[in-house]
């Protein structure tokens, strides 16, 4: 514990430069910088900048270990990792199902299921400090803010048979609009480090940064848990 102290206030030290002005990484990428939510609880808050710290300064302490001189053992060490590892928001259990046959769309204009080439821009939104990043997708020619989660692999917005709190707050996809909408109603459950999702499963056209894949599979969610409310963004990817 007081290794976890000691990495959280290096990584305070550094806090004026990381939350200083909105960060662009070129003409691709616009980064908006913003804080954690208030909406978090302080064991949350805890939780995530513990782990932002002890990633930041991960290898070098794992150096200073190998050389006695962190002040822990190689096992202390290893068991911090293995903690750290674990994820806090997106520990997704189940998968969003494939339907049998559905291929999963591309992003090339030669693709079996003729799928589109784009310019690869998408703004970005930082939210909490590089915890997340969120931007616009079209699904279906609806737009949706999603945060992009490289630590699960479903694509779900919200359905218009969620009444949830965390649904009604947000755009949910309306399958009228649209007549490359299919769906079976095959169910699907996610349950995640923090919140947890259910719904049915549905394909249709999504546009990511001027890419589209044609018949892509998602998930239209029917319930929603309260930890998604008040979030700035409708669903993951």
């Amino acid at each position: 514990m007081k290794f976890t102290y000691i990495l959280i206030f290096a990584l305070a030290i550094t806090a004026g430069n990381i939350n200083a002005v909105p960060v662009s990484t070129g003409n691709s990428i616009l980064i908006t910088k913003h804080e954690l939510s208030d909406k978090l609880t302080w064991k949350e808050k805890y939780a995530i900048h513990a782990k932002a710290a002890f990633n930041k300064y991960k290898s070098y302490t794992e150096s200073l270990v190998k050389k006695g001189k962190a002040g822990i053992t190689n096992e202390e060490f290893q068991n911090l990792v293995e903690q750290f590892s674990k994820p806090i928001f997106a520990a997704t259990i189940d998968r969003i199902p494939e339907l049998s046959q559905q291929t999963n769309g591309t992003a090339s204009g030669g693709a079996p299921n003729n799928g589109t080439t784009g310019n690869g821009n998408e703004p970005l939104t930082d939210e909490g400090n590089d915890i997340g990043y969120f931007g616009p997708i079209n699904i279906g020619g609806q737009t949706f803010n999603v945060i992009f989660d490289t630590g699960s692999s479903d694509l779900w917005v919200p359905g218009q048979n969620c009444k949830d709190v965390a649904c009604t707050q947000h755009t949910a996809f309306d399958p009228t609009k649209s007549n490359t909408f299919s769906t079976n109603n095959q169910p699907f459950q996610i349950q995640y480090g923090t919140g947890s999702v259910s719904g049915v499963i549905a394909t249709e056209d999504v546009t990511v940064a001027g890419f589209t894949a044609k018949n892509q599979t998602f998930g239209l969610t029917t319930t929603e848990s309260q930890d998604f409310a008040n979030s700035p963004f409708d669903g993951i990817m």
